[in-house]
């Protein structure tokens, strides 16, 4: 399973192309906003913030392999704090 980190109209240009390829993921995002438009391109979608407590067992139960940073640049807290903990859990970023 990929987690496509979204929030932004990328994300979900990234959401469709996964969806074209028949890829399985996961699109998360940290506001209603945002998955009021994530739930248009995705079937997936959790609205949470993730952090260092809650990523390990969210990649878990969620079955994550792949990580796909598809966040607004200036959100750099939260690209920073999944890099770290996918690279302490041997998970591939892109």
């Amino acid at each position: 399973m990929i987690l496509l980190l979204g929030g932004t109209s990328e994300s979900l240009a990234v959401a469709d192309d996964l969806n074209a390829h028949h890829y399985s993921f996961v699109l998360s995002v940290t506001t209603d906003y945002g998955a009021e438009l994530a739930l248009k391109h995705a079937q997936n979608v959790c609205k949470q913030t993730l952090t260092p407590e809650t990523f390990h067992h969210f990649f878990v139960e969620n079955h994550i392999k792949v990580i796909v940073d598809a966040t607004h640049p200036f959100a750099r807290v939260i690209s920073q704090t999944v890099i770290e903990a996918a690279k302490k859990r041997g998970y591939s970023i892109h």
